[in-house]
């Protein structure tokens, strides 16, 4: 449950009950070897213990080594084999030693054990596809989707495996099925398209491409041929470049040097660079040309031109134009050495050519390269049909949107066929395309020029330095076509080397290695937003949230679009900064209202800041522009369980897990309604489902379990109080109590109670005797039992001596609670009336009786009535009443701030002034208090309450202002240990004869077992 996301930053390490406090000491501070040695000493002792086992391994993961932990959960399975947890525990740890046949076999008797649970069919299914054991990977997927039919991510897993398997026309299908619900996801258009192309069917492949292409380019498919008549006569020269090769040249390649040379010379000629797009919004009359325009352009995308080519031109601050065959380019080759041998021109026999990747093709656009497609498989486009022709112009267009974000306008004719592909060109403008280059020779004129075939000058080698304006270069008429692609070979020392090492660690799962080589890599080039994206999906593999939010924050302020906005959004989420999270999805959905994921997710992070009124109000919105989607009901139930509306929550929970009885989110929170609404043992059912049904959801399933049952664990408090004022009153308690539950509806108690009241004989409140000081003493015995959600009852008996008095004491109470918003709690008892030394040794006893309603009309207001009647054995009776209503004013993820009135009105029958109490007739009391919650943690926290009014005291007959200030800090509310402290102070300037101050100490201690 996402609902306290910084539990993911806790790892492993928590205060799991029987583990060792030593062992848990030096874990956290790092002593591992420590740890291991305190845990394999209890284990000889206790080899049932398997929890230790866990820690052990936990340790070993740590510390790399992998053997050692997948030993100790071998052993772990040996003690308790029907215990899952051990079992997809060591399979992951085979996964890691890169044991995919042990890991398999791990995950078999894990499905023998339960072999419905989607989670367990899914990780056996990666692992056959690991092994390319497809058949068996899409057995296991068909069970699960069958299972949970419903499952999106099933679907495409699905997809993909039958793909590996070589079923295509079954791919097919479940790809289409698919994109129907996920309509955004373009590379699986691709994939689609590629299948559909493999299997013979160009026109559905090209149906499926011009559907994303309208859906994801947002423009129609219409001729857009324009003339520009007020062009002058500006030639504009543009070069034709492709590899760059100081070892092997031949007719499509220039040595370094002839390079850098003629690159110098037009720099001191005053060339300035631009790109085709630049020349296209000059042709449609959208841009004007500088004084000197040249456009450097390279085809194919060979490596060398990142390499090489690249340093060059930006030492002299010029941009390129890459025109890129996209079925060469990231075939994930591990090492280009072993790739296949691309043989180009005349010294073919000699020649090695290596292709770009995506990542060095956006490290080209970040810098101020423009990109073109020059084809997706680099045919002959004359000689192909229509039907190709439109597919490899389709297909280019959208790979390189799915792979830089960019939508590009300029094509290169493969082979500079643009005599050759003259029918082309309407297809070029319907598509989006604004120019088309060619290798016709020559420059390009602007009011000669067609755009869609524009001449450019060949540079080819082995050749001196030249002045390239000055040559006309004829078409080469047959050159051979490049073969496949391959991953760029990476410099030593360099931060290119470093980012290859991060992806190929990334690929084999070493996340912890993978993170450790992409910082360096953007420790060498801190501004490189392909590496700084690298980082940022690193990061979330390897469970490191500052790194990723540190990355998308970079990403963010080097390009502040609004997807990098939307980026760090969800970075902030994963790193628990959930205000930063809030402000980020509110700017984006400024500009982006109709995205109705991010509209869910905005309103997640409200819910999980606990702006439970505002999740409501959002919600509203949402449902008058997307109706009561799927994603809605989930969203305003898990609102509705966490902001005390759990009967309503469930009201949507039910219908929908019939449905779809293995949604995780859905048990999750329908776990979370069960508690609230005091149904726990339904709770604890609940939460070993969600188990059961995510087990590698570590943190969320831990945080649900100690939310849940730390309550109903066994306790021991002790505690201390000191109260004394101005009245020379003081009174010291100790206390000690202990609880036990029988079942989570029943709960015994028993406590012991001792004060030591004192007071100065000038005070008028010590003993009739003089003495100054009496104690009191009680010991009672409890039980509480919970008969359904609406009805509590509970009885206390036991027995108090006051100084020489002895007496039974006793209270009972019914709590009922009928609706979420409404409570009211009854209580009467029986025990000695506890106000100074005077009233103790003169035993007066007190029968009260107490009203407690709270109602809460909404989720921003709670009103709390309180009314008691006391009858006193000395005759007297004591009346009081207290309303005290609190509005929201602020809720961030660490503070609430809350403000209200206090009025409380309270009185005696009988005015006494000997009895040992102060007892005037009435005394009104009117606050305004302000409530400040500061959270530092799930289990930590402290609580300030600042009241201003007035006094009225019916005795004095006098008003008179009034302060008062309460401090309190809880500390451990889920650990085997919590610490409660408060001090308080009240305070009047002048009261009846004298200034009145009270003050007030506690701290309790309490030991979960």
């Amino acid at each position: 449950m996402k609902q306290i996301a910084g539990l993911l930053l806790t790892g492993a390490i928590g205060l799991a009950a029987g583990v060792p406090q030593d062992g848990l000491k030096a874990e956290m501070a790092g002593k591992w070897n420590e740890a291991i040695s305190i845990y394999e000493k209890i284990i000889i002792n206790k080899p049932q213990e398997t929890d230790l086992y866990i820690r052990l391994s936990d340790i070993y993961n740590k510390e790399k080594q992998y053997d050692k932990a997948a030993d100790v959960l071998s052993r772990a399975i040996a003690v308790e084999p029907r215990r899952i947890e051990l079992y997809t525990r060591l399979a992951s740890v085979y996964a890691v030693l890169n044991q995919p046949e042990k890991a398999l076999s791990i995950w078999d008797k894990v499905l023998k054990l339960e072999p419905k649970n989607v989670s367990y069919l899914v990780a056996h299914a990666k692992i056959a596809n690991w092994l390319k054991k497809s058949d068996l990977a899409t057995a296991d997927l068909k069970k699960a989707i069958s299972l949970d039919p419903a499952n999106e991510d099933l679907i495409l897993l699905f997809s993909q495996s039958l793909e590996w398997a070589g079923k295509d026309i079954d791919a097919i299908s479940l790809y289409k099925k698919y994109l129907e619900r996920n309509p955004n996801n373009l590379k699986i258009w691709l994939i689609l398209a590629q299948l559909e192309e493999a299997n013979g069917d160009v026109k559905k492949a090209n149906d499926t491409l011009k559907t994303a292409y309208t859906h994801f380019l947002k423009e129609p498919m219409s001729a857009q041929l324009k003339n520009n008549n007020s062009l002058n006569d500006i030639k504009v020269p543009i070069l034709e470049y492709h590899c760059i090769d100081d070892v092997s040249p031949n007719t499509y390649t220039i040595a370094t040097k002839e390079f850098k040379g003629q690159i110098d010379e037009l720099a001191s000629k005053g060339y300035q660079s631009i790109t085709m797009d630049t020349l296209g919004k000059v042709i449609l009359g959208q841009a004007n040309l500088p004084a000197k325009p040249v456009i450097i352009t390279f085809d194919d995308g060979c490596q060398n031109i990142y390499t090489k080519a690249f340093p060059i031109l930006k030492s002299k601050g010029y941009s390129a134009q890459i025109y890129i065959i996209t079925d060469a380019v990231g075939n994930n080759d591990m090492d280009r050495k072993n790739s296949t041998i691309t043989k180009l021109g005349e010294n073919a026999e000699n020649s090695l050519t290596y292709y770009l990747t995506w990542p060095e093709i956006n490290k080209l656009i970040a810098s101020g390269w423009a990109i073109g497609s020059h084809s997706d498989s680099h045919p002959f486009m004359s000689t192909i049909d229509s039907q190709n022709q439109i597919y490899e112009l389709l297909y280019s267009k959208l790979a390189i949107l799915a792979n830089t974000g960019s939508t590009i306008t300029s094509f290169a004719y493969p082979y500079g066929d643009g005599d050759g592909a003259v029918a082309l060109h309407n297809d070029l403008s319907s598509l989006g395309y604004t120019t088309a280059v060619a290798s016709t020779g020559g420059v390009a004129e602007l009011e000669r020029m067609n755009q869609f075939n524009i001449p450019r000058v060949l540079i080819y080698g082995p050749k001196p330095a030249i002045d390239p304006l000055s040559q006309g270069v004829s078409t080469i008429n047959n050159p051979l076509r490049p073969a496949d692609s391959f991953i760029s070979k990476i410099e030593p020392n360099d931060a290119e080397k470093a980012y290859g090492k991060a992806m190929l660690s990334s690929m084999s799962k070493e996340y912890a290695n993978a993170l450790s080589s992409i910082n360096e890599a953007v420790k060498l080039s801190p501004d490189n937003i392909n590496y700084l994206k690298t980082q940022w999906k690193i990061a979330g593999e390897a469970d490191a949230p500052l790194i990723l939010v540190n990355a998308a924050n970079k990403i963010y302020q080097l390009e502040p679009t609004d997807e990098n906005l939307l980026i760090l959004a969800r970075a902030n989420v994963w790193a628990n900064q959930l205000d930063d999270a809030y402000k980020d999805f509110k700017r984006y959905l400024q500009t982006h209202n109709e995205d109705q994921a991010v509209w869910i997710e905005y309103i997640q992070v409200q819910t999980w800041i606990g702006k439970y009124a505002q999740s409501m109000e959002t919600l509203s919105i949402y449902k008058q522009k997307f109706g009561e989607t799927e994603p809605y009901l989930k969203t305003k139930a898990e609102a509705l369980s966490w902001g005390n509306r759990s009967r309503e929550a469930l009201s949507i929970l039910n219908p929908k897990l019939q449905k779809s009885p293995n949604d995780y989110d859905a048990h999750y929170t329908r776990a979370v309604a069960y508690n609230n609404n005091f149904q726990p043992i339904e709770a604890i059912d609940e939460l070993q489902t969600v188990k059961n049904l995510r087990l590698n959801a570590v943190q969320e399933n831990n945080f649900l379990e100690k939310y849940l049952t730390t309550k109903f664990r066994p306790s021991l408090t002790a505690g201390f109080q000191y109260y004394s004022d101005s009245y020379d009153v003081s009174d010291r308690t100790l206390s000690l109590e202990g609880e036990y539950f029988l079942s989570p509806l029943t709960r015994l108690s028993a406590k012991i109670k001792w004060d030591d009241l004192r007071a100065t004989t000038q005070s008028g409140f010590a003993q009739d005797n003089g003495q100054e000081n009496a104690n009191y003493t009680s010991a009672t015995v409890g039980v509480n039992h919970r008969f359904s959600p609406n009805i509590e009852l509970r009885a206390t008996l036991g027995g108090a001596t006051a100084e020489d008095n002895n007496n039974i004491v006793y209270s009972v109470g019914a709590l009922w609670t009928p609706l979420n918003t409404l409570s009211v709690d009854l209580s009467h008892g029986h025990d000695y009336y506890i106000v100074s030394p005077r009233t103790i040794g003169r035993g007066i006893r007190d029968d009260y009786t107490q009203l407690k309603v709270l109602w809460e009309p909404n989720m921003k207001t709670n009103l709390n009535l309180t009314g008691t009647y006391d009858t006193l054995s000395d005759s007297n009776q004591r009346w009081s009443v207290e309303l005290n209503p609190t509005w929201q004013v602020s809720r961030t993820q660490y503070w609430n701030f809350d403000i209200g009135p206090d009025v409380q009105f309270y009185g005696y029958d009988k005015q006494y002034t000997d009895h040992g109490y102060y007892s005037p007739k009435l005394i009104q009391e009117y606050y305004l208090s302000g409530y400040i919650n500061w959270k530092k943690s799930d289990n930590d926290g402290v609580n300030l309450v600042l009241s201003a009014g007035a006094i009225n005291d019916s005795y004095a007959n006098q008003t008179k202002p009034s302060c008062a200030a309460t401090l309190e800090g809880v500390f451990g509310l889920y650990r085997d240990w919590l610490i409660k402290a408060s001090t308080s102070f009240d305070y009047t300037p002048r009261f009846y004869d004298h200034a009145y101050t009270g003050k007030n100490f506690s701290l309790f201690l309490t030991r979960r077992f």
